[in-house]
Order: C-alpha cells, then sequence, then structure tokens
C-alpha cells in the first residue's frame, strides 16, 4: 500500500512539473518559474531539506503568482519524506487557511492524514495521533468523495478502528482487573456501539457480560449473552460466556 501511495505521490509530481515546463514560455514571471524547477532538481536528487527550504521560498517571495500554491503542495511533500510532520502540518494549515477550496486541498489534508497515521502507537499508549489521522480521514471522505485518495483512506480508516476499538478493549481489562467496573464498562459499550464493525465486538459483549455478573446486575448479563448468541454464535467469546453461565446454575 505504501509502494501504491509513493507512485501516486510521485506521479503528482511529475505532473505538477510537467506542467512547469509545458507553461514555461507562457509565464509572465520568468524568476519564479526557473527557482520552482531549481528547487524541483534538488527534490529528484532526493535533498528533502534544501528542496523544501526552497519550495517555500518561492511562496514567500511570490504569494500571488500561480507557483505559490504548487511550491506549498511540493513543500508539504517534501517535509512528509523527512518526517518532519510539525512543518508539514504547518504548510498544510497555511494552504488551507489561504486556499480551503483549491484543486490541491484533497491531497493536503492526505499527506496531513498520513503524517499523524505513520505516528500510530501501540495499543497500550495514548491515540491522540490516532484520532487525528481518522478524523482528517473522515474529512476527505465526506468533503472529497471522488479523490483519487478514498480507496486507501477507507482502508486506513479500518486499521485505525480497530487500533482504536483495541486500545479501548486494552484499557477496560485493565480497568475491570483493578474493579473499576464502572470504567471498564464505559469502554467495552463504546466498542460495541462505535466501533461495531471491528472484530473487538464479541469480546467486549463477553467483558459487558463477565462485568455486570461480578456486579450481580443480572438482567444487563442476560442482554449482552443473548447479543452474544445472536449475534456471534459460534464465536469463542460466546462459548466462554455460556461456560460461566452453566457453571453458576
Amino acid at each position: 500500500m505504501k509502494n501504491n501511495l509513493h507512485l501516486k505521490i510521485s506521479i503528482i509530481c511529475l505532473a505538477i512539473a510537467a506542467l512547469t515546463l509545458s507553461c514555461s514560455k507562457k509565464q509572465p514571471t520568468p524568476t519564479a518559474e526557473i527557482d520552482y524547477i531549481k528547487a524541483y532538481e534538488l527534490l529528484k536528487d532526493k535533498d528533502y531539506s534544501e528542496s523544501a527550504k526552497a519550495f517555500e521560498k518561492i511562496e514567500d517571495e511570490y504569494p500571488f503568482s500561480k507557483w505559490a500554491q504548487k511550491s506549498q503542495v511540493m513543500a508539504a511533500y517534501c517535509y512528509y519524506k523527512q518526517e518532519e510532520y510539525e512543518n508539514l502540518n504547518r504548510i498544510v494549515d497555511d494552504f488551507i487557511r489561504i486556499s480551503p477550496n483549491s484543486e490541491y486541498t484533497s491531497y493536503m489534508l492526505y499527506i496531513k492524514g498520513l503524517g499523524f497515521y505513520n505516528k500510530i502507537p501501540n495499543i497500550y499508549r495514548s491515540q491522540d495521533s490516532t484520532r487525528e489521522s481518522s478524523k482528517i480521514f473522515r474529512e476527505i471522505i465526506a468533503r472529497f468523495p471522488q479523490s483519487i485518495y478514498i480507496d486507501d483512506i477507507k482502508n486506513k480508516i479500518t486499521f485505525i478502528d480497530e487500533h482504536l476499538a483495541g486500545y479501548k478493549m486494552s484499557l477496560g481489562r485493565y480497568q475491570q482487573k483493578n474493579e473499576n467496573y464502572i470504567g471498564a464498562i464505559q469502554n467495552f459499550q463504546e466498542v460495541v456501539w462505535r466501533f461495531k464493525r471491528t472484530n473487538q465486538v464479541a469480546e467486549a459483549y463477553f467483558r459487558l457480560f463477565e462485568t455486570y455478573e461480578k456486579l450481580g446486575l443480572k438482567t444487563e448479563s442476560i442482554k449482552a449473552l443473548n447479543i452474544l448468541e445472536k449475534e456471534f454464535s459460534n464465536n469463542f467469546w460466546t462459548k466462554e460466556a455460556i461456560k460461566i453461565k452453566n457453571f453458576k446454575r
């Protein structure tokens, strides 16, 4: 998937470069054009640091030229390649503030989302980056449903939801173990309500059943067991719940 992503980005870069060269005879600001080509040559040499600086300089010196937006896009790509995500976010935020309806807006949001996506930690740590990438990717789907990045974004959202559900389950199990049953119930319920398409749902219902049993909440435990038996009849967690129910008879 990453190879496909990089290929798409490379195609965009080449397309912009080709447009630059094809318009060279028509462009009334040759200095900006020449600077752009020089910056692009640095990019082709994979000198991302100097290339990013060169592209940003164009945007600073020629803010009203057609090269300004293109230079911001290319600078964002350079920072992405360097994994300089703070600079990437700065460039993207400035771009969207000034040009919210640009033809490049979906790409800029996409590359910002990728920056957060690349920083997703394991399920035992805070998930701020995970949530931020989810927010950005969902915004792209809502605003740009025909974007060429939609398929990749949907695949990534599937992973993100699974990851966040896993995080909630890990936190809920820890709370359950330490007898923080209210906190555990809240986390398990969030999984079954918010992440109902993930693979964590069956265990979440089991953990709810298990917790309700410990609290003596029979109505709630029976409801959780009934859902397990109806929706996940052959699942491991359903069988475990039935064992507990039969043992207590």
